[in-house]
């Protein structure tokens, strides 16, 4: 608990906040792994070390598949999803699939990758249903499902507290999804609204309101979000010790 108060608060003895401090003793500001300025951020969720990179998808994982889990307890519930979790073997559990299927996105398998949704749920498709399209679509049953369907998109981010930091990511966030929906409106697709798609964690176990507002329209329970949120806490919390 100490470290996340620390970081939280810019007080967690970094490489640079040593160097800051004691210049003669502490040389060095930066960070030994990657060889970036050491701050609490980069530290959470900005070292591009191999091994630190693996935590930080580690913890998005882990955070995907909480929202997930109280996703099928809404009216979305059932529905096909692709979930960014798990492995192309082994998605999250209940999910359809971990990327997008090609009969989505209407692109060959290089390019369809590059679209990559945490959380995709299509209202009124069901696993049953796509299976003749995962055998092979034709034009007409996929003609029906675009006019049935309706496509719900969440994106997950970590952030630091700082502000500048949380619009950085918001607005890295906000194109990632823009350029999303782009493409499958482009294919026919009807998406719900996405205003409040973009769901950010702090790295130290905050939880914004953006939460709520993505989850609630969705058919999930005030009590089944406060759960949620408390989880996400916890996650973030551990992860940072």
């Amino acid at each position: 608990i100490r470290n996340v108060l620390q970081a939280r608060f810019s007080t967690l003895p970094t490489a640079a906040r040593r160097h800051r401090l004691k210049p003669l003793k502490f040389p060095n500001p930066n960070c030994p792994l990657c060889g970036r300025l050491d701050t609490p951020g980069r530290v959470l969720g900005g070292c591009t070390h191999a091994r630190m990179t693996e935590l930080y998808i580690s913890r998005h994982d882990a955070a995907v598949k909480l929202l997930y889990q109280t996703l099928q307890r809404g009216q979305l519930g059932g529905g096909y999803s692709v979930v960014d979790a798990g492995s192309e073997d082994a998605p999250a559990y209940g999910a359809c699939a971990k990327r997008l299927p090609l009969w989505m996105t209407g692109l060959p398998r290089a390019q369809s990758d590059l679209f990559r949704p945490d959380i995709l749920v299509a209202e009124g498709l069901y696993p049953a249903d796509t299976q003749r399209l995962e055998r092979g679509p034709d034009a007409r049953t996929l003609g029906e499902w675009k006019r049935k369907a309706k496509l719900h998109i969440i994106e997950v981010g970590y952030t630091s507290e700082l502000r500048e930091a949380y619009d950085a990511a918001l607005g890295r966030k906000n194109e990632q999804h823009r350029l999303l929906c782009d493409r499958l409106r482009a294919e026919g697709w009807t998406l719900a609204d996405d205003s409040h798609a973009v769901v950010l964690l702090g790295t130290t176990g905050i939880v914004y309101t953006s939460l709520a507002r993505a989850v609630l329209p969705l058919g999930v329970g005030k009590w089944a979000c406060e759960r949620l949120s408390n989880a996400l806490h916890l996650l973030a919390v551990r992860k940072a010790t």
